[in-house]
This record gives C-alpha cells, structure tokens and sequence, in this order.
C-alpha cells in the first residue's frame, strides 16, 4: 500500500484541502518565502504603509497518518485519513489568525493548548510579556453586548453592523470581510443587501454595508477573569500618550485582549500584558485620567472579527528537514498561493508514517483596521 501513494499528489490535494478549510486564510495578505525556514525564524514583511515588520515563525503544527504493515487500506481510504489530518491543521491555523485579536504579547488560543499557556514565542509556561521581535497591538475597536447575539431585532442588526463600519472608517474601499460564528450569521441573514458608495464603484452588488460576509466555527471566545475593582494607582494620574498604568486592585488578573473603559470615559482600550502591578494597554491614551479612576472590564464574549484584508499578515515558510530515519524519505514542501505545506514519510516499528506539517506566524500590522463585535 505505502509503495503505491505518490507523494507529490499526495501533497498537492492535502495542501487544496487546506486551502479550501481555512476560511480566513483566504482573507488576509499572504507570504511566503521559497528558502527553507526553521522555527523561530524572523522574516521581514511588508504590507504598505507599514515597512520591515519582523514577523516570527514562531508556531508549528503536525498532523500524521499512519499505515501498520500488513493493513489493509485503499488508496480511497488513504485519502480520507489525510484529509481528516489536514482538516485539523486547518482548524489550528484558522484559530491562529482569528486569535491574533490578544496582540502579540498575549497567549496564542488553540484550543487544544489548555493545560499551560502557549506565549507568543511559541514557549510553554509564564508568560512574562516581553521580548525582541516586532510586536503589535490586541484590537481595541468593538462594538456590540457581550453576552448578546449580535444582529437582533427591530433594526438593531444594521446598528450594529453599521457601528463597525464607521469605528473602521479607515479601511476604505470594498475589501473589508467580517467572520462571524453561525448564531450571529444565522441573525445577519436578516440584514438587507446595501451598498455604499465604494461598492458601488467597484461593481460589487453582493455585500451588506460594505463587508463581506463569512461564517466560521472557529470563531473564538474571550474568556475574561474577575477582576474586581480595579483603580489607577498613579500619583497624578495619567497623561495623554500614556500606554501604561500602575494599578490598585488585590486579587486583579486581567489577561491580554482584555477590554476595559476608565472611569469618566466610554471608548475601549485592550490590555497587551498585565501583572500584579501594572497593566501595559491599547492604543494610547487620548486624554487625563485622574488617580484612583476606576477601570471597568468587559465581560467574556465571542470575538467575531471585521478587518482590512491589508491589516493581518500571515507567513507561512517551507522548512528545513529533520534527521529522518534511514529508511525516511526526504521531506518534501510545496508551494500554493502564498502558502507552504511540508510532508515528511518515515518508516519505523513495522510502520509508515506521513506526517504533514506547517510553520507559520502572524501579525496585525494595521489594529486600527480590524474591529471586534461582540456575541454571546
């Protein structure tokens, strides 16, 4: 059986199954470079205006199938092995941009990391917030009532959809795509087609209110701590500009991606990182606030996510081949819209194992162009 798998179709249909599952890979800018990469690399992208950000491959991803000798197994089969691994690969990938939401000093929400906490590096353990790479902003635009399906009734649901589209009025032009979960896109079938005046410009007639719309089952929740009260601990308070606070409030865990308000004041700031004492947020303040203000956090909610296809970055890279066994096969990687897939066969124990693999990172390199409307 393994004698008659050709590995390049193999790797071909697997890397169109990938494709083809990953709704929101298709929705950001893609790159990917032919040098094979090691985990950790740093590559330098550029998506205008933003120039040189140095975006890590920081996260990689296995899926194996494997066939025991003797086992018998058609070539039909095969494929539906290689299918469900790749679908779970997908899965890892899509929940890797949607969670790009946390900023790169938040934790990374795969959902199969739940026993420790995965840092934006890529290690395991404490999170300590710091680091040398380029690092970019959690969203801090949002709309919508925690808790609440978004889109009801009695023309809340143009509202709402209508407030994402003004708080990203600098996205312009007719790429902007919305991803939502199935309740909330079960609600926004409701919301009439509408075109504004970009739309109209490029001939786009399908689109509500200037997005396009996607569900996706791998939209995320924000599960928030009980901070308590938490106040500003800062002789003097704060200053336009600033982007850090002591703060004062035993007990207080906040977790990147947080959204807070302080007191006297309605818009959103997103906490980056967050210990005992202090809490690191943004985007930088836009007027005073007084010492002992009190900050008021958001409850846990379902991020569905707006964005400017320009403003999220994704790097996918071929990688170097490990130290197969004597009887592996050399690894082989392909290449398809800007997005890299690697297979690696081995044969060990009696047994052949195909094990595809992806080596990626992300960024927002735009955090002004991507918007949160919260659900339920």
């Amino acid at each position: 059986m393994a004698q008659n798998i050709d590995l390049q179709k193999t790797l071909a249909e697997a890397l169109q199954h990938l494709h083809n599952n990953t709704i929101a890979l298709q929705l950001v800018t893609r790159r990917c470079e032919s040098t094979p990469r090691e985990k950790g690399d740093t590559i330098n992208v550029s998506v205008p205006p933003v120039l040189n950000f140095p975006v890590q491959l920081n996260i990689q991803r296995e899926a194996q199938v494997t066939i025991v000798d003797g086992q018998k197994m058609r070539l039909d089969d095969f494929s539906m092995e290689v299918e469900s691994a790749i679908s779970s690969l997908a899965e890892d990938v899509e929940q890797y941009i949607l969670g790009l939401y946390r900023g790169s000093r938040g934790v990374l929400p795969f959902a199969k990391d739940t026993d420790e906490t995965t840092n934006y590096d890529g290690s395991k353990g404490k999170n300590t917030g710091t680091g040398t790479l380029g690092t970019f902003d959690p969203v801090y635009l949002a709309t919508g009532t925690a808790g609440t399906i978004p889109f009801g009734g009695n023309g809340d649901g143009i509202k709402e959809a209508k407030e994402v589209s003004r708080l990203m009025a600098n996205a312009r032009g007719s790429d902007k795509v919305i991803v939502v979960n199935l309740s909330a896109e079960s609600r926004a079938q409701d919301i009439p087609f509408a075109m504004d005046i970009n739309t109209v410009r490029e001939g786009q007639s399908n689109q509500k209110l200037g997005f396009r719309w996607y569900r996706s089952q791998n939209v995320l929740r924000h599960r928030t701590k009980d901070c308590g009260t938490v106040k500003v601990n800062k002789r003097g308070g704060l200053k336009c500009g600033d982007t850090c606070t002591p703060w004062d409030g035993e007990g207080a865990i906040a977790v990147a991606g947080d959204l807070f308000t302080f007191e006297g004041g309605s818009e959103y700031y997103a906490v980056a990182f967050a210990d005992d004492t202090k809490i690191t947020f943004a985007p930088a303040l836009k007027r005073t606030v007084k010492n002992d203000a009190l900050l008021t956090f958001e409850k846990s909610h379902t991020v569905n996510l707006a964005w400017d296809p320009k403003a999220i970055v994704f790097v996918s890279c071929q990688r170097e081949s490990s130290t197969a066994s004597q009887l592996g096969t050399p690894m082989k990687s392909m290449v398809d819209g800007d997005f890299a897939l690697n297979l690696e066969v081995t044969r060990e124990h009696k047994q052949t194992t195909w094990a595809f693999d992806i080596l990626f990172g992300g960024a927002i390199l735009q955090p002004e162009l991507v918007c949160r409307l919260m659900g339920e």
